[in-house]
């Protein structure tokens, strides 16, 4: 053993020098060309799959083509330390728009906090060639953020030079404007068009969200521009960046807000107790998590007969998003369409709860860690007894059956609320349009299944369970009648 000490002992300072020369190498600081490179591979991450147009409320759209030219950055260090990065950028946004004026990418880089703007700069005049300073250009693209940090925008737009809103030029000028100008002013076209910066993220060739920025109005008068910034709606061919209902706000897709069928069973059970808990946890402000809405034409890894799905991203597992499939919205009763809503939003308040407990959607050996939320206790038991590799679908289905009466308290919530033929129901036809979907779960075909319900109070008139809901699941959405209209 002695014999091989001094090599053995070599070995260890040689592994010791080499650890002590990594952690040198950690330590020394990032010289700027690293922290602009950089930068540069973390913003191009960032938009991986996005896409850009000019978008009008007359539903015409342009596509938007954006290069940040690299080679001309300009960079400032500011008080804190925090790296400003502006990256002039080659578009044709100018053309298409008829307008004149400079896009900047303006990055915030502070280590791993890092945030960028694509700041848009309408000039007033053909003539008007002032360059502003990095530090102007970073101040105008995050100054405004702060003084208003509820709207958050990766697009914004100044008017003139130095101005932070879009209300146009000081009118305070002593020298007074031209004949013409006046007259721009006052002539109308006849047509107020609203524009917009559509920015549109594509997974797996199917756009999973989209955001709206209002960038300029024409043939509106005073000077062709709008007094304050617009919000497009469904009727101008954009979504209400949020609409609320019963301070619950939901992130909605043109698809859903363009499909009134799907619209109209949405916004009827965004008033149903049972579902504003399922979506409590993506609400308000301080909300980490965000819920989308959406109508697809096929679902992402669903079975054929999958009426919707509820999906996340590994590369942003806190949004989440809740699909229907467009041929069962386009042929189903609104109440069908309300109870498929009301399953997928169980199952995103399950992986919400699931996902802050364990860092994780994916089922293995490190769920161990118990969670604070005691209605998780049933799912947590359920999941201890699957081995790794076990599909989170199926446990989730296998909660969501066990708790059966939320799901059923929430239908006659709907139908009390919203189906004129309400009193025609009993008890066995909300159970029989809740259990579709969870038929084949073990606890249905264990606990269920097989029962004999007397259907009939006072009589011997019997069926077996799954017979029952099989003949009651038809009538009953035959016979549902909800009126959009109210």
């Amino acid at each position: 053993m002695t014999k091989f000490a001094p090599k053995s002992l070599w070995i260890c300072f040689t592994l010791l020098f080499l650890i002590c020369a990594c952690k040198k190498d950690n330590l020394k600081p990032m010289t700027l060309e690293e922290k602009i490179a950089d930068a540069k591979f973390w913003y191009q991450q960032e938009t991986k799959g996005t896409v850009n147009y000019l978008q009008s409320t007359k539903k015409d759209s342009i596509l938007i083509n954006n290069e940040p030219l690299w080679d001309k950055v300009q960079t400032e260090v500011l008080t804190d330390q925090t790296l400003a990065i502006i990256v002039p950028v080659k578009t044709n946004l100018y053309d298409i728009a008829h307008k004149n004026g400079e896009l900047n990418l303006v990055i915030s880089y502070n280590g791993t906090a890092k945030d960028f703007k694509l700041l848009n700069r309408f000039k007033v005049k053909n003539t008007d060639t002032t360059r502003l300073t990095t530090l102007e250009l970073y101040n105008l693209a995050f100054e405004k953020e702060k003084e208003n940090s509820i709207k958050k925008t990766k697009i914004l737009t100044v008017n003139g030079d130095k101005q932070l809103t879009l209300s146009g030029q000081n009118l305070s000028s002593t020298k007074l404007p031209g004949l013409g100008e006046i007259k721009d002013k006052l002539v109308m076209t006849g047509e107020c068009t609203h524009h917009f910066w559509v920015e549109k993220h594509w997974v797996d060739g199917e756009v999973v969200s989209e955001e709206w920025t209002y960038l300029y109005s024409s043939g509106c008068g005073g000077n062709g521009g709008a007094p304050e910034e617009q919000y497009p709606t469904p009727g101008e061919g954009g979504p209400d960046p949020q609409p609320q209902e019963n301070g619950t706000p939901i992130n909605l897709d043109t698809s859903i807000l363009n499909n009134e069928k799907a619209k109209c069973a949405l916004q009827k059970m965004m008033r149903v107790t049972q579902f504003s808990y399922f979506v409590n946890p993506f609400q308000g402000a301080n909300s980490t998590y965000t819920l989308n809405f959406g109508v697809k034409t096929t679902l992402t890894n669903s079975e054929p007969s999958a009426r919707g799905q509820t999906l996340y991203f590994p590369s942003n597992p806190t949004v989440l998003y809740i699909n229907l499939k467009r041929s069962f919205v386009n042929s189903a009763p609104p109440l069908h369409i309300a109870k498929t809503l009301l399953h997928e939003a169980f199952h995103a308040n399950l992986l919400q709860k699931v996902y802050e407990a364990f860092g994780t959607y994916e089922i293995n050996n490190t769920w161990v860690k118990k969670p604070e939320y005691m209605e998780l206790n049933e799912l947590i038991d359920v999941v201890e007894e699957k081995s790794a590799g076990t599909n989170l679908l199926n446990v989730m289905h296998q909660y969501m059956a066990a708790n059966m009466s939320v799901l059923v308290d929430g239908l006659v919530q709907f139908a009390m609320d919203n189906d004129s033929n309400y009193n025609d129901y009993d008890i066995y036809d909300y159970q029989a349009l809740a259990w579709e979907g969870l038929r084949e779960t073990t606890y249905f075909k264990d606990n269920v299944q097989n029962t004999q319900i007397y259907y009939v109070p006072g009589t011997t008139i019997h069926a077996r369970a799954d017979s029952l809901y099989d003949n009651r699941l038809p009538q009953m959405l035959g016979k549902t009648n909800v009126d959009c209209n109210k």
